[in-house]
């Protein structure tokens, strides 16, 4: 993006709004906290890349944001109970509650 910006004459100056850092391993209480949860709720592809390093399943219930974050839940092998719609947390929220009163 920067690159063809500069091509078209714009003065481009890149900054590094946020880095993802891998969290410790939760310990086994969290964990067994987790695998207890009636649903989970991902915002982002990232998110459900950091779930799934935790090698345990999801719970029944997934609701993911927008498409793209639904996309890698599918890639995982696992279903999207719902996705949000609108892609915003009011959106999850709803979403989340039509799913469990499904």
């Amino acid at each position: 993006l920067a690159d063809g910006l500069r091509l078209r004459g714009c003065e481009v100056r890149v900054v590094e709004a946020y880095r993802m850092h891998p969290a410790k391993a939760p310990g086994a209480e969290l964990l067994a906290e987790v695998q207890r949860a009636d649903a989970v709720l991902f915002t982002a592809p990232s998110l459900v890349d950091c779930f799934a390093d935790l090698s345990i399943s999801p719970p029944p219930c997934v609701v993911s944001i927008g498409p793209r974050t639904a996309q890698r839940v599918c890639d995982q092998g696992w279903q999207n109970a719902a996705v949000a719609d609108p892609h915003s947390e009011d959106g999850l929220i709803t979403a989340l509650i039509n799913s469990i009163e499904a």
